[in-house]
């Protein structure tokens, strides 16, 4: 892990790394993770970088945060409207930076298995996008926001059939 308790700090981890050109990974868990996102925004500008040009994904997942370890900060009617502002924000401001990681391999942690899991993760991300909906944006703005984490167990088979259902499930949800 690495220290970031400020902008600054944020900016010398950034140092010449291209980050309209790469892809930052922000796995940050509860509501510390918004907080942070906000920072690396504020510091990738102050670098020069335009946040509409900013690639990554955010690991603001307060559901598989619950689940998987237990994290509770703020009641969860807070936390999900929190991760609808920052849906909002990335769909109006930061088109290539995926808003809500859904955190199945969190809550795989937890103790759950891979039907569960796949089971959680929907849900979780039909929440997310229901929180969109609800500030009337469009379920093709919101959808390519949403990105997901799951866990690979040493059950090879089991876990590739995981996949394959957990994808087709989602395109049917969609």
């Amino acid at each position: 892990g690495t220290c970031l308790d400020s902008i600054e700090d944020f900016k010398q981890l950034i140092g010449d790394f291209p980050v309209d050109r790469g892809f930052y990974n922000l796995a940050f868990e509860g509501v510390a993770s918004q907080v942070l996102f906000a920072m690396y925004i504020a510091a990738a500008e102050e670098l020069g970088f335009s946040r509409s040009k900013l690639r990554g994904s955010a690991g603001a997942d307060p559901i598989g945060s619950r689940l998987g370890f237990k994290v509770e900060v703020f009641p969860v009617e807070a936390e999900l409207k929190l991760s609808a502002d920052v849906l909002e924000f990335c769909v109006k401001n930061m088109p290539r930076w995926s808003a809500v990681g859904v955190g199945g391999f969190n809550c795989r942690g937890g103790g759950i298995d891979a039907v569960d899991e796949v089971g959680i993760s929907l849900a979780a991300a039909i929440a997310y996008i229901e929180g969109g909906l609800e500030r009337g944006l469009h379920v093709d703005e919101c959808a390519p926001a949403i990105s997901f984490f799951m866990a690979s167990g040493i059950d090879f088979l089991e876990e590739v059939a995981k996949l394959r259902a957990a994808r087709r499930m989602w395109a049917r949800t969609l």
